[in-house]
């Protein structure tokens, strides 16, 4: 998928083109206000999802269009926090960072608290400047006050086991359900906690649970590496 915006002084325009394997595309778009962005990216979703065959539970349909936050300099906050992490604004100096008001990305949690997205960009940011204490605590703000948002989950899972909380990070993956074990976004991190947590029969079962394709993904190589060289367990 490709996403391109338009904007105008009071409209917004999302715009997302969808390409199969086969490079087949569809152009999917909808309208929004700067007001209230978050109606066209229900309606752009709502079309992926038509797209992929994807039946969406109405509980995510009604957070998609839900505002951030009801206060809009809350919202407007959290959008100058997005536009740090994404490198569209430049991040404060080392020296500021975590601080409020001078940090833009901490200054959103703290006018609202509530908004978890803003929580889950400052758990990546920490992530990325290798504050993992701080980016688990964010990452697990998020959750609560999103429950059941995969990426959210999936980020938690991720910091706790860079942290070396592998029993943590492995209660974190299953957290996500027993439907997404196959998920190839997930299945080798969360085989890797099996494996940490002191389950390798578990994480070779994960493994020999995905697609044929991905055995040759370096990321599934040297996890098989791993459990046949460390546990004896396979070849």
């Amino acid at each position: 998928g490709t996403l391109s915006l338009g904007v105008e002084p009071e409209t917004i325009e999302l715009r997302l083109e969808l390409c199969d394997p086969q490079q087949r595309c569809q152009q999917h778009s909808a309208l929004g206000t700067r007001a209230a962005v978050t109606v066209a990216t229900a309606e752009l979703l709502d079309q992926v999802a038509a797209r992929l065959g994807t039946v969406v539970p109405e509980s995510d349909r009604q957070a998609w269009s839900a505002p951030p936050s009801r206060d809009d300099y809350a919202t407007l906050l959290l959008g100058r926090s997005a536009a740090v992490w994404y490198g569209m604004l430049p991040p404060p100096p080392d020296a500021k960072r975590g601080t409020s008001p001078a940090d833009p990305i901490t200054r959103a949690t703290r006018v609202d608290p509530t908004m978890h997205a803003a929580w889950w960009i400052l758990g990546r940011d920490a992530y990325a400047h290798g504050e993992l204490t701080r980016a688990i605590a964010a990452f697990e703000q998020a959750r609560a006050h999103r429950p059941g948002r995969t990426v959210y989950q999936a980020d938690l899972a991720a910091s706790l086991a860079a942290a070396g909380r592998d029993a943590r990070s492995l209660a974190a993956w299953e957290d996500l359900g027993p439907e997404r074990e196959a998920d190839p976004r997930f299945a080798v991190a969360w085989a890797r906690a099996a494996w940490k947590a002191g389950s390798p029969p578990r994480a070779v079962s994960m493994l020999l649970g995905l697609h044929s394709t991905l055995w040759a993904d370096p990321a599934v190589a040297e996890l098989r590496v791993d459990l046949a060289g460390r546990d004896g367990i396979g070849e």
